[in-house]
């Protein structure tokens, strides 16, 4: 399959790509390159760059589908600017599957997120169930999926993946993300550092896995799974942040300290058993071998990490350095050297 992956070059992107390689696909990439200082694979390729607020229709051309991850990436980042992030993350994202459907390409499988469920507490919802946003990112998330279903696009099939809280490895590592934050300091500092009381319920789910879930469900007959939103992840894996924490202390051999007991208002739990429907053959692997996948990757890369600023791995300060350095515009439009 012609498959187009957008924002390849960033945290679970590098990774698809060499999942639908590893699957015979052929691959096209596009990504802003908002994020290039961050990768730790020096001189490895890059995705041709592109704006996609800026895009025509050319690269669309002769595409069977377009896995779409170019949006600004978690709820710290979307809270930036909200009216930027609604730009990104909602009109440009519609605007592509408008690109899409009129250079006739067959399926959209589009990277949403568990944040649009908000807060459910202990209550277990899936995917008919309620969303209730907290964060200008989980609400651009809501509004493209109701775009993407609520929109007829002849032709075009959209596919939705509500991917759980992510961590795992990746040579496009973010650190704005739990397990991978505690597992970072837990190796390079010693000791996991939490920045919230943790009592929060967060399904979370590997990189890798999201990567073998995203190539399953392109793979599938669209009479099975088109038009479905499908949340990824799994009930073994939802945990409480402080359960993460000490998952990640017990296996690094270090002890939890809390920088900030500030509550987390997203807190919620959600129902996978329509993964296992859809794509049966996919497995989600055990969160503690997971981090400990984590855990021997940034010991790898340990001198490394050690010589870098820790803001490399966190979008938002990265782009507030490229903002910084007058690299970028407020727009995050790359500036005339």
């Amino acid at each position: 399959m012609r498959v187009l992956v957008t924002g390849a070059d960033g945290y679970l992107g590098r990774l698809l790509v060499t999942e639908l390689e590893r699957g015979g696909h052929e691959v096209s990439t596009l990504d802003a390159g908002l994020y290039r200082a961050g990768l730790l694979e020096a001189g490895a390729p890059m995705a041709r760059q592109a704006d996609t607020r800026e895009l025509d229709a050319a690269p669309f051309a002769g595409q069977q589908a377009v896995v779409h991850l170019a949006e600004l990436s978690n709820d710290p980042l979307g809270e930036l600017d909200s009216d930027l992030t609604v730009e990104i993350n909602h009109r440009a994202s519609v605007r592509l599957a408008d690109l899409a459907a009129e250079a006739g390409v067959e399926r959209f499988v589009y990277f949403s997120s568990c944040s649009v469920y908000g807060a459910t507490g202990e209550t277990i919802v899936d995917e008919d169930g309620p969303t209730t946003p907290l964060t200008t990112y989980a609400r651009c998330k809501v509004a493209v999926e109701q775009d993407l279903l609520g929109v007829e696009r002849p032709g075009l099939t959209p596919v939705i993946l509500r991917n759980a809280t992510v961590y795992g490895p990746s040579p496009a590592l973010r650190l704005d993300l739990a397990i991978n934050e505690f597992t970072y300091d837990a190796v390079v500092h010693g000791a996991v550092s939490m920045r919230s009381a943790g009592t929060s319920w967060r399904p979370f789910v590997h990189a890798g896995d999201i990567a073998i879930a995203a190539r399953a469900l392109l793979e599938a007959p669209l009479d099975r799974v088109g038009r479905e939103i499908v949340n990824v992840g799994s009930d073994e894996a939802t945990i409480t942040v402080r359960q993460a924490a000490d998952l990640v202390a017990q296996a690094a051999g270090v002890e939890v300290q809390v920088a900030d007991p500030s509550p987390d208002l997203r807190d919620y739990r959600v129902s996978f058993a329509k993964l296992g429907r859809l794509v049966p053959d996919v497995r989600m692997r055990p969160i503690g071998d997971g981090i400990a996948d984590l855990a021997g990757f940034v010991r790898d890369h340990a001198d490394e990490f050690r010589a870098r600023p820790k803001d490399d791995f966190f979008r938002l300060a990265l782009l507030k350095r490229q903002i910084e350095a007058t690299e970028l515009d407020g727009r995050l439009r790359r500036t005339e050297a």
